[in-house]
């Protein structure tokens, strides 16, 4: 009888959820908690505190989200519950990665990792190494970033499912690109593009097109990649989605900077300096951006002040927009002038280290041609179903 309580405190927190009721919705889950702990029931339990959790985590109290998603793991281990433990672990881990706190949420993602592949269910394998992608693209590690995504994608591949893989495919995208592997980039994002085509979201095409667009700007097409960025900015209005908004706007400005187009690229420069979520990369780029707008306008003051903005001794760690610095300093150096060879050097390690790492985060053929080959089945799926909907419709 007392399950039974909590199951209909829960029915009533989804109806409060659905009515945009947060306070109450939270307020029937705590009930439904309170009933389920005291319960022999660790599956309910263990759902009921995740659900308080994640509505915690939603409301911004990461502390509380923090002990709930505690309390779930420990009652999922004494109930002999590895899914339910796993799953809390994980969540714990990406609440500590939305906090910034990167070597707590890789310790918890270990722990995660291992009680997957102990479960030997290969969904989640592929989630549990894909969350550990991030927290290596989050450290600015993009090497490590790839190595967990293939073995994400070795995992979700061989279970011949599609759900879940849209992101590690978005993902995999952006990796190939910062990782400077412009030619597998371009063919995949083909394929990604034709595949969104047929889903017809403007979100995930803006996406797309954002990678595009870095990846002809990491060739130098700035042309190109600024009506690509363009497309990019408009297919990301048409629901006001803000995913990767300071990356969109850095790359927006810097290739409409190097195109000729100053006063475009100032505009977006100055939107992501202002934007409080832009990360230290972000705007570094958007300074790099404005100093060549500022070049451009024959602005020697706004130039410099540009300039001064940026941290020599932080900017290599970023290898794009430490090419684009060191390309900027050398254009207005003297070739006669003492900095001018210490610039050059600068911008052939840099060179250098793109092309090391490029080499160094080649993804296995097998699984790159297994990828495209899924998404082809996709493709045709898609179609198929369109197909038989207009069918019949007449």
């Amino acid at each position: 009888q007392s399950t039974q309580l909590g199951e209909t405190h829960t029915l009533l927190s989804r109806a409060y959820g659905a009515l945009g009721q947060v306070s109450k919705q939270t307020e029937q889950v705590q009930q439904a908690v309170a009933i389920f702990v005291d319960s022999d029931d660790t599956a309910q339990a263990v759902d009921a505190l995740m659900e308080l959790a994640y509505l915690y985590k939603k409301s911004g109290d990461f502390q509380a989200a923090i002990n709930t998603y505690e309390q779930a793991a420990d009652r999922a281990q004494q109930g002999d519950d590895p899914v339910g433990q796993m799953m809390a672990i994980n969540n714990l881990a990406a609440t500590y990665l939305v906090m910034n706190d990167e070597d707590h949420a890789h310790q918890l993602l270990q722990q995660g990792l291992d009680l997957s592949l102990d479960i030997g269910e290969g969904r989640y394998i592929a989630s549990a190494y894909s969350m550990m992608s991030q927290i290596y693209l989050q450290k600015n590690q993009p090497q490590k970033a790839i190595g967990q995504l293939q073995e994400a994608l070795k995992y979700q591949l061989k279970s011949n499912s599609g759900r879940g893989l849209n992101p590690k495919l978005m993902t995999l995208n952006y990796l190939l690109v910062v990782t400077f592997q412009s030619q597998q980039a371009s063919e995949l994002l083909q394929r990604t593009q034709a595949y969104v085509e047929g889903l017809n979201q403007a979100s995930p095409m803006a996406v797309v097109q954002l990678y595009q667009g870095m990846n002809l700007a990491h060739q130098q097409q700035w042309q190109a990649s600024a009506e690509k960025l363009q497309s990019a900015w408009q297919s990301s209005q048409v629901n006001n989605f803000s995913y990767q908004q300071p990356l969109l706007l850095a790359y927006f400005a810097l290739s409409h900077a190097r195109s000729e187009q100053p006063i475009k690229a100032i505009e977006a420069a100055q939107k992501v300096l202002a934007l409080d979520e832009a990360e230290a990369q972000q705007k570094a780029l958007a300074q790099v951006a404005l100093s060549w707008a500022y070049l451009l306008l024959d602005n020697p003051s706004q130039y410099q002040q540009a300039l001064t903005e940026i941290n020599e001794a932080d900017i290599n760690a970023w290898l794009f927009v430490a090419q684009q610095y060191w390309q900027l300093k050398l254009k207005t150096t003297a070739k006669t002038a003492l900095s001018y060879d210490d610039y050059q050097s600068q911008l052939k390690e840099i060179f250098t280290a793109q092309q090391d790492l490029r080499v160094a985060s080649q993804v296995d053929n097998t699984v790159l041609n297994n990828l495209k080959d899924k998404i082809q089945q996709l493709i045709v799926e898609i179609n198929k179903s369109q197909t038989e909907e207009l069918t019949e419709a007449d």
